[in-house]
């Protein structure tokens, strides 16, 4: 059992080696799994500039496309090119190269090897230990300041 997972940063500032986990991409031998925090990746819009989001943006998608359609045919499924369709898009060598040579934008984390079954119930844990996507918290108005709300500018001209 080959089971490794790679966390994905947006470098922040390159310079100093300042990043914020973005993303999570978790590989056994025939599954990938890939998420990213579409709250932090809103968040990063005020750290680039509109070319630069707009590539950090257009990056994690493709990799989340990429990482769909990158489950592997078991041995009994019947194809023309056996081979070439096994080909495995996130190889531990290549998420290792992504970790060395990566853009200013976007960076990988050398991959971690884990002796754990790969489910998404280990995808959940690890996504929320390392991505870290805190709940937006809602907040609840009273009935009493909603009525304010709306009666204080009605009757502001007429009143001290």
């Amino acid at each position: 059992m080959s089971t490794y997972y790679s966390v994905i940063f947006a470098a922040v500032n390159p310079i100093i080696s300042e990043k914020l986990s973005i993303g999570l991409v978790l590989v056994c031998q025939n599954q990938v799994w890939f998420r990213y925090s579409k709250n932090k990746l809103s968040f990063m819009r005020h750290f680039f500039s509109e070319e630069a989001f707009g590539l950090l943006k257009m990056s994690l998608k493709n990799i989340e496309s990429i990482a769909c359609t990158s489950v592997v045919p078991s041995a009994d499924t019947d194809t023309l090119f056996e081979r070439a369709s096994q080909q495995h898009h996130f190889s531990e060598s290549y998420l290792r190269y992504l970790s060395r040579y990566s853009n200013a934008t976007l960076a990988f984390q050398e991959p971690v090897k884990i002796d754990v079954e790969a489910s998404e119930q280990l995808f959940e844990h690890l996504y929320n230990e390392f991505v870290f996507e805190d709940e937006p918290t809602i907040r609840k108005v009273s009935n009493v300041e909603a009525e304010k709300a709306k009666l204080y500018p009605r009757i502001q001209k007429h009143v001290n």
